[in-house]
C-alpha cells in the first residue's frame, strides 16, 4: 500500500506540468477561434 502511494505521488508530481501545457495549448486555440469569431 505504501509503495502504490509513493508511486501515485510520484505520478502525482508529472501531472501538473503535463495539464497546464494542455491548459496553455486549449486557452491558446481557444482565444484563436474566439478572436476569429468576432
Amino acid at each position: 500500500m505504501a509503495i502504490k502511494e509513493k508511486h501515485f505521488l510520484m505520478e502525482m508530481k508529472f501531472i501538473p506540468s503535463e495539464c497546464l501545457n494542455l491548459f496553455a495549448i486549449f486557452l491558446f486555440l481557444y482565444q484563436d477561434i474566439f478572436l476569429e469569431s468576432h
